[in-house]
Protein backbone atom coordinates (compact mmCIF):
# COMPACT_ATOMS: atom_id res chain seq x y z
CA UNK A 1 0.00 0.00 0.00
CA UNK A 2 1.41 3.12 -0.68
CA UNK A 3 -0.45 5.19 2.07
CA UNK A 4 -1.12 3.97 5.95
CA UNK A 5 -4.56 4.12 6.37
CA UNK A 6 -4.16 3.98 10.18
CA UNK A 7 -2.21 7.20 9.98
CA UNK A 8 -4.21 9.54 12.47
CA UNK A 9 -6.14 7.14 14.17
CA UNK A 10 -6.21 7.96 17.84
CA UNK A 11 -5.19 5.06 20.32
CA UNK A 12 -6.88 3.62 22.74
CA UNK A 13 -6.44 2.46 26.09
CA UNK A 14 -6.98 -1.22 26.61
CA UNK A 15 -7.06 -0.87 30.34
CA UNK A 16 -9.37 1.36 30.60
CA UNK A 17 -11.89 -0.08 28.05
CA UNK A 18 -12.27 -3.76 29.66
CA UNK A 19 -15.25 -4.96 28.23
CA UNK A 20 -14.90 -7.89 30.39
CA UNK A 21 -13.01 -8.60 33.24
CA UNK A 22 -12.51 -12.03 34.72
CA UNK A 23 -11.86 -13.24 38.28
CA UNK A 24 -10.00 -16.76 38.58
CA UNK A 25 -11.11 -19.05 40.90
CA UNK A 26 -9.24 -19.78 43.58
CA UNK A 27 -7.70 -23.78 44.10
CA UNK A 28 -10.58 -24.35 47.36
CA UNK A 29 -13.33 -22.61 44.79
CA UNK A 30 -12.66 -24.80 42.01
CA UNK A 31 -12.53 -27.82 44.08
CA UNK A 32 -16.06 -26.77 45.81
CA UNK A 33 -17.40 -26.17 42.21
CA UNK A 34 -16.04 -29.83 40.83
CA UNK A 35 -17.54 -31.73 44.04
CA UNK A 36 -20.74 -30.17 43.71
CA UNK A 37 -21.12 -30.77 39.98
CA UNK A 38 -19.65 -34.61 40.64
CA UNK A 39 -22.63 -34.59 42.58
CA UNK A 40 -25.31 -33.32 41.28
CA UNK A 41 -28.21 -34.86 39.90
CA UNK A 42 -28.99 -32.05 37.20
CA UNK A 43 -28.94 -31.73 33.92
CA UNK A 44 -27.99 -28.44 32.47
CA UNK A 45 -27.47 -27.71 28.95
CA UNK A 46 -28.03 -31.19 28.01
CA UNK A 47 -24.91 -32.31 30.60
CA UNK A 48 -25.16 -34.15 33.44
CA UNK A 49 -23.44 -33.37 36.90
CA UNK A 50 -20.01 -35.70 36.05
CA UNK A 51 -19.92 -34.63 32.71
CA UNK A 52 -20.19 -31.09 34.07
CA UNK A 53 -17.28 -31.70 36.77
CA UNK A 54 -15.20 -33.04 33.92
CA UNK A 55 -15.63 -30.37 31.44
CA UNK A 56 -14.50 -27.83 34.33
CA UNK A 57 -11.38 -30.06 35.51
CA UNK A 58 -10.11 -30.20 31.55
CA UNK A 59 -10.54 -26.44 31.69
CA UNK A 60 -8.67 -25.58 34.51
CA UNK A 61 -6.07 -28.29 34.08
CA UNK A 62 -4.93 -27.06 30.77
CA UNK A 63 -6.33 -23.71 30.14
CA UNK A 64 -8.52 -25.01 27.10
CA UNK A 65 -10.42 -22.74 25.46
CA UNK A 66 -14.53 -23.65 24.77
CA UNK A 67 -14.53 -23.90 21.12
CA UNK A 68 -11.16 -26.50 21.39
CA UNK A 69 -12.94 -28.56 23.92
CA UNK A 70 -15.31 -29.32 21.46
CA UNK A 71 -13.09 -30.84 18.72
CA UNK A 72 -11.72 -33.86 21.46
CA UNK A 73 -12.14 -37.13 20.78
CA UNK A 74 -10.34 -39.96 22.28
CA UNK A 75 -7.95 -39.61 19.43
CA UNK A 76 -6.61 -36.40 21.00
CA UNK A 77 -5.43 -38.09 24.41
CA UNK A 78 -2.04 -39.86 24.54
CA UNK A 79 -2.09 -41.32 28.00
CA UNK A 80 1.67 -42.64 28.23
CA UNK A 81 2.01 -42.82 32.02
CA UNK A 82 5.20 -41.17 32.26
CA UNK A 83 4.20 -37.88 30.17
CA UNK A 84 0.17 -37.64 28.91
CA UNK A 85 -0.78 -35.12 27.05
CA UNK A 86 -3.80 -33.72 25.06
CA UNK A 87 -3.93 -32.35 21.36
CA UNK A 88 -5.48 -29.78 19.57
CA UNK A 89 -5.38 -30.18 16.15
CA UNK A 90 -4.31 -26.82 13.69
CA UNK A 91 -8.25 -26.28 12.47
CA UNK A 92 -9.92 -25.87 16.41
CA UNK A 93 -6.40 -24.18 17.49
CA UNK A 94 -7.21 -19.98 17.63
CA UNK A 95 -3.26 -19.46 16.23
CA UNK A 96 -4.16 -22.20 13.66
CA UNK A 97 -1.37 -24.60 14.14
CA UNK A 98 -1.57 -27.84 16.03
CA UNK A 99 -1.10 -27.50 20.19
CA UNK A 100 0.13 -30.72 22.10
CA UNK A 101 -0.84 -29.52 25.76
CA UNK A 102 0.85 -31.84 28.77
CA UNK A 103 -2.03 -32.79 30.83
CA UNK A 104 -1.23 -33.75 34.91
CA UNK A 105 -1.10 -37.08 35.52
CA UNK A 106 -3.14 -36.81 38.53
CA UNK A 107 -5.99 -35.98 36.78
CA UNK A 108 -5.76 -38.49 34.01
CA UNK A 109 -7.70 -41.14 36.05
CA UNK A 110 -10.84 -38.60 36.73
CA UNK A 111 -11.35 -38.07 32.54
CA UNK A 112 -13.10 -41.26 32.53
CA UNK A 113 -12.31 -40.63 28.05
CA UNK A 114 -14.24 -43.86 26.36
CA UNK A 115 -12.32 -45.27 23.78
CA UNK A 116 -14.21 -47.62 22.06
CA UNK A 117 -15.41 -44.59 20.24
CA UNK A 118 -12.39 -42.71 19.39
CA UNK A 119 -13.52 -40.30 16.73
CA UNK A 120 -16.65 -39.48 18.38
CA UNK A 121 -16.36 -36.15 20.31
CA UNK A 122 -16.02 -36.20 24.05
CA UNK A 123 -18.44 -33.63 25.04
CA UNK A 124 -21.54 -33.59 22.57
CA UNK A 125 -22.12 -29.57 22.62
CA UNK A 126 -19.47 -27.68 24.93
CA UNK A 127 -20.73 -25.20 22.37
CA UNK A 128 -23.89 -24.39 24.26
CA UNK A 129 -24.56 -21.99 26.91
CA UNK A 130 -21.48 -22.47 29.25
CA UNK A 131 -21.57 -19.55 31.25
CA UNK A 132 -25.22 -20.55 31.98
CA UNK A 133 -23.70 -23.89 33.10
CA UNK A 134 -20.89 -22.48 35.57
CA UNK A 135 -23.11 -19.89 37.08
CA UNK A 136 -25.90 -22.17 38.42
CA UNK A 137 -22.92 -24.37 39.42
CA UNK A 138 -21.20 -21.94 41.02
CA UNK A 139 -24.95 -21.19 42.96
CA UNK A 140 -25.01 -24.69 44.26
CA UNK A 141 -21.62 -24.54 45.69
CA UNK A 142 -22.14 -21.34 47.34
CA UNK A 143 -19.99 -18.96 45.33
CA UNK A 144 -21.03 -16.19 43.65
CA UNK A 145 -20.99 -16.14 39.63
CA UNK A 146 -19.46 -12.46 39.67
CA UNK A 147 -17.35 -11.07 42.70
CA UNK A 148 -17.61 -7.72 44.64
CA UNK A 149 -15.10 -6.33 42.30
CA UNK A 150 -17.53 -6.43 39.77
CA UNK A 151 -15.52 -9.50 37.67
CA UNK A 152 -16.78 -12.64 36.28
CA UNK A 153 -16.47 -16.52 37.05
CA UNK A 154 -17.37 -17.31 33.66
CA UNK A 155 -16.04 -20.30 31.69
CA UNK A 156 -13.35 -18.52 30.17
CA UNK A 157 -12.13 -17.42 33.61
CA UNK A 158 -11.33 -21.11 33.90
CA UNK A 159 -8.46 -20.57 31.22
CA UNK A 160 -7.06 -17.39 33.71
CA UNK A 161 -6.99 -19.78 36.55
CA UNK A 162 -4.62 -22.15 34.58
CA UNK A 163 -2.34 -19.29 33.41
CA UNK A 164 -2.32 -17.80 37.21
CA UNK A 165 -1.31 -21.33 38.56
CA UNK A 166 1.21 -21.74 36.02
CA UNK A 167 2.66 -18.95 37.23
CA UNK A 168 1.90 -19.21 40.88
CA UNK A 169 4.15 -22.33 40.31
CA UNK A 170 7.53 -21.09 39.34
CA UNK A 171 6.97 -21.13 35.46
CA UNK A 172 10.04 -18.43 33.65
CA UNK A 173 8.55 -15.93 31.72
CA UNK A 174 9.11 -18.10 28.20
CA UNK A 175 8.25 -21.33 29.67
CA UNK A 176 4.61 -19.81 30.99
CA UNK A 177 4.03 -18.12 27.52
CA UNK A 178 4.24 -21.36 25.66
CA UNK A 179 1.94 -23.27 28.28
CA UNK A 180 -0.49 -20.61 28.15
CA UNK A 181 -0.23 -21.10 23.94
CA UNK A 182 0.50 -17.04 23.41
CA UNK A 183 2.63 -15.46 21.04
CA UNK A 184 3.41 -12.56 22.75
CA UNK A 185 4.62 -12.79 26.58
CA UNK A 186 2.19 -9.25 27.42
CA UNK A 187 -1.06 -11.70 26.24
CA UNK A 188 0.56 -14.20 28.99
CA UNK A 189 0.92 -11.24 31.65
CA UNK A 190 -2.61 -9.95 31.06
CA UNK A 191 -3.86 -13.63 32.16
CA UNK A 192 -2.26 -13.96 35.32
CA UNK A 193 -3.78 -12.54 38.55
CA UNK A 194 -2.77 -11.67 42.27
CA UNK A 195 -4.35 -11.58 45.43
CA UNK A 196 -3.82 -9.28 48.17
CA UNK A 197 -2.30 -11.98 50.16
CA UNK A 198 -0.13 -13.49 48.03
CA UNK A 199 1.73 -10.23 47.80
CA UNK A 200 1.67 -9.78 51.81
CA UNK A 201 3.53 -12.98 51.83
CA UNK A 202 6.08 -12.29 48.94
CA UNK A 203 7.10 -8.92 50.65
CA UNK A 204 7.15 -10.67 54.26
CA UNK A 205 9.38 -13.04 52.86
CA UNK A 206 12.02 -10.59 51.15
CA UNK A 207 15.25 -10.03 53.28
CA UNK A 208 18.58 -9.02 53.02
CA UNK A 209 17.49 -5.44 54.52
CA UNK A 210 20.46 -3.46 56.81
CA UNK A 211 19.09 -2.29 60.13
CA UNK A 212 16.74 0.76 59.32
CA UNK A 213 17.15 3.58 62.54
CA UNK A 214 13.55 3.18 62.76
CA UNK A 215 14.17 0.04 64.05
CA UNK A 216 16.31 1.05 66.88
CA UNK A 217 13.83 1.26 70.39
CA UNK A 218 13.52 5.46 70.42
CA UNK A 219 15.31 7.02 73.32
CA UNK A 220 12.58 9.23 74.33
CA UNK A 221 9.50 6.74 74.89
CA UNK A 222 7.73 9.70 74.41
CA UNK A 223 8.59 9.68 70.90
CA UNK A 224 7.24 6.89 69.88
CA UNK A 225 5.04 6.26 66.88
CA UNK A 226 1.42 5.67 67.61
CA UNK A 227 0.76 2.10 68.27
CA UNK A 228 -2.12 2.04 66.20
CA UNK A 229 -1.22 1.80 62.94
CA UNK A 230 -2.77 5.43 62.23
CA UNK A 231 -0.75 8.51 61.07
CA UNK A 232 -0.69 11.55 63.75
CA UNK A 233 -3.33 13.82 62.92
CA UNK A 234 -1.42 16.97 64.23
CA UNK A 235 0.07 17.18 60.98
CA UNK A 236 3.72 16.50 61.82
CA UNK A 237 5.27 14.09 59.64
Amino acid sequence: MLDNPLIGMKEENEAVDLRHEREPLTEEQFLELHRTATKSEVVIEGYDGETRATIYLLAYATGLRRSEMASLTPRSFNFDPDAPTVTVEAAFSKHRRQDVIELPKVIVPLLGVDCSKPDEPIFSAPQRKTHKMLRLDLEAASISYQSEAGKYRDFHALRHAYITRVWQAGAAPNVARTLARHSDLRATMRYSHTRRDEERRIVDRMNGFPKLPAEDEPENPEEETPGNGECPTDGSE
